[in-house]
């Protein structure tokens, strides 16, 4: 009867190990998650703020607006409008409100809104 008993108590004590082993390791998986992800969103912070650097020779800082699309508009009407004296070249300028506004393609919408960058 002893025996049984022991081997009754022996499985416990195994199962509530195996039992602390899992919820340690799921600690340790959790942190880790957590860690990476703070990580992960303090580099892309990094990487979003270096995208805005003041490239404007004359110290000028940049400035940004909502414009909407107006009819038969393209990206180029857009650069005529708004490029103003920070860009030398109005392919880079479109480039960046391409960017910006996460565009796939030159087609534009009327009606829609997009940001666009300009200098004070």
């Amino acid at each position: 009867m002893k025996r049984k008993e022991e081997s009754r108590v022996n499985k416990l004590v195994k199962r509530n190990r195996r039992r602390k082993a899992r919820r340690a390791f799921m600690s340790a998986f959790l942190l880790s998650a957590f860690i990476f992800c703070v990580a992960f969103a303090g580099l892309k912070a990094g990487a979003i703020s270096t995208n805005a650097k003041n490239t404007n020779p004359e110290g000028s800082a940049k400035q940004y607006k909502s414009v909407m699309v107006e009819r038969d508009d393209c990206l180029w009407d857009i650069a005529d409008r708004y490029m103003g004296r920070g860009y030398s070249d109005k392919r880079v300028y479109i480039e960046e409100v391409r960017q910006i506004n996460n565009l796939t393609s030159d087609e534009l919408h009327f009606g829609s809104y997009l940001c666009v960058p300009y200098y004070e």
